[in-house]
């Protein structure tokens, strides 16, 4: 009996029936690859997300708080919700939708001495270098790892992939890509 009342608890501490409702009133599991099916009949985006924990219906309004891109955490205890495509934050949320944490992208990761990144912003000075450093440091989107937190993202000078720790918030690593030009 103990059991079945363990497992049901940790059930509910779950989020599920995860819902996209599209700005043109579209309904699709949330994650679904549809996106390219739904433009082609006028939806832009995701309006509303809907969702059941702890047995209550739960919605939120990407428009209201500026988020762009919604992912259900692999554990299933809560979201990750980016604030623009791609955004200088990722909201984790708790499986009420309430704010868990706000994660920013490191600026660089790539560990450049200060003599590196002063050559950096004298070629970008001269137009040699287009990536602007601190101010393009963002978030792209959720990896699909079921094992942990990594998000795909900008440090500033090329891409990265972020790993967190989706309890705690902590940075666990970055690990960056080789540079663009």
């Amino acid at each position: 009996m103990i059991d079945h009342v363990y497992l049901k608890i940790k059930i509910m501490n779950k989020v599920s029936n995860v819902i996209s409702i599209w700005d043109n009133g579209e309904v699709w599991p949330c994650g679904a690859p549809i996106a390219l099916e739904v433009s082609g009949r006028g939806a832009k985006r995701i309006s509303t997300q809907t969702w059941v924990y702890r047995d209550q219906r739960h919605c939120l309004s990407m428009h209201d708080r500026g988020y762009r891109s919604f992912y259900v955490l692999p554990d299933h205890t809560g979201f990750v919700a980016i604030d623009g495509s791609p955004g200088k934050h990722a909201h984790i949320l708790n499986g009420d939708g309430s704010i868990r944490f706000i994660l920013t992208p490191s600026f660089n990761v790539r560990r450049l001495s200060l003599e590196q990144l002063a050559k950096i912003k004298k070629l970008q000075r001269e137009g040699l270098l287009f990536k602007d450093g601190e101010d393009s440091t963002l978030f792209h989107y959720v990896s699909n790892n079921t094992e942990k937190l990594e998000i795909f993202g900008d440090d500033g000078f090329g891409d990265c992939y972020y790993t967190y720790d989706w309890n705690t918030g902590a940075l666990i690593s970055a690990r960056a890509l080789p540079y663009r030009t």
